[in-house]
């Protein structure tokens, strides 16, 4: 099964032959223990590849060889040195690359040609922006979807033993009058309502010390909306690689604007699976005692929260253990994983642009 790779630590990226070749570079300046086996967090150890365990010169140690037929996307979290054969062999294998800062930003996606979709298709992705009414109808689908998803999140929980009916009751109540909201503005508010009510419910399952009132960014002001940041960042990158995959371009969109260098339709996807995925997972680690107030750092200027190395490795590897699994699609009735469902997603709407096939997208069942 194909995965995705990031790279945490400090090195080189090359091609040879048909195979990826990562040189990981010895900076005692940057960290304590040196080099370290956590430079790729996606491998487990019943996963780990088979290594070339060469030595080169003092100032590398092993050379890690990645079989290019494993690799789904690259992310890299560190400075790496790379030369253009090695990114002529990720376009020949379809395989985009992320580059993400310390606080969580992609600062950078590097796509193969061949995944920016045909011309036609684009076209036609562009026009049905363009059409106020199919803008909207497809905008109001997908914000229904994310809502429906807290929903079935809150109603997991309640099996659970967990109070949450005034909660369920509201956000059901938006969900039935949703069709009969006169506009995009009428809409908007309606959604941030139901966030409003979702994030204050989940806010309740914490176990102390740890809290959390609701959602904020850019930067995050407590170690909670850190980790959700960070695994929003993963959730961006994985939507946007499957929906390049569909054909389609991940930076036209229909709720967020479309403005240079924002993959505005990966934003909007990713609303649908945040609720699923992101703080599903982000409660899950908290709440099984994961982290310890030392894994948090807060910014220069006092002013935001972000995570520092060993917790960036360990929210990483968590996240792409979480993607693997598989449940079965309620509309398609054959077990997916995660990536395939948001794929299938990004298809449904490549459908609906092209022929106007009926939109309907991933609800979790419950």
């Amino acid at each position: 099964m194909k995965q995705a790779f990031y790279l945490f630590h400090t090195g080189r990226l090359r091609r040879k032959d048909s195979t990826v070749w990562f040189e990981p570079l010895v900076d005692e300046t940057s960290h304590a223990d040196g080099y370290d086996d956590t430079l790729l967090a996606s491998i487990g150890d019943e996963m780990t590849p088979e290594w070339s365990l060469k030595r080169s010169d003092r100032n590398i140690r092993e050379k890690r060889v990645i079989p290019i037929e494993e690799i789904d996307a690259m992310w890299v979290m560190t400075e790496l040195c790379m030369n253009n054969r090695f990114f002529e062999l990720l376009s020949r294998h379809q395989i985009p690359l992320f580059l993400v800062n310390y606080r969580g930003n992609v600062t950078g996606t590097w796509w193969p040609g061949q995944m920016a979709g045909e011309s036609p298709v684009l076209l036609n992705q562009a026009s049905s922006i363009l059409k106020a009414e199919q803008k909207a109808y497809t905008a109001s689908e997908i914000q229904l979807a994310s809502v429906v998803n807290m929903r079935q999140v809150l109603r997991g929980h309640r099996y659970h033993g967990c109070p949450f009916g005034d909660s369920i009751a509201m956000l059901e109540a938006e969900i039935e009058q949703w069709d009969r909201l006169p506009d995009e503005s009428a809409r908007f508010l309606a959604e941030a309502r139901c966030k409003k009510e979702y994030y204050t419910a989940i806010g309740s399952l914490l176990n102390p010390p740890w809290t959390f009132s609701g959602r904020d960014r850019q930067p995050p002001g407590d170690p909670v909306n850190a980790v959700i940041s960070w695994l929003n960042t993963l959730l961006y990158g994985t939507v946007a690689t499957e929906i390049a995959r569909a054909g389609l371009h991940p930076g036209l969109g229909y709720i967020h604007s479309n403005r240079v260098n924002r993959q505005s339709l990966a934003l909007d996807l990713a609303d649908i699976f945040k609720p699923i995925l992101a703080d599903r997972l982000a409660l899950t680690l908290f709440n099984r005692r994961q982290f310890s107030p030392t894994d948090f750092e807060t910014s220069p200027d006092k002013d935001g929260v972000w995570l520092n190395r060993a917790a960036r490795i360990l929210v990483t590897r968590e996240w792409e253990n979480r993607i693997k699994t598989t449940l079965l699609h309620p509309v398609h009735k054959r077990s997916m994983n995660w990536r395939q469902i948001i794929r299938t997603d990004a298809i449904c709407l490549r459908h609906f642009i092209d022929d106007g096939s009926d939109l309907q997208f991933f609800e979790l069942p419950v």
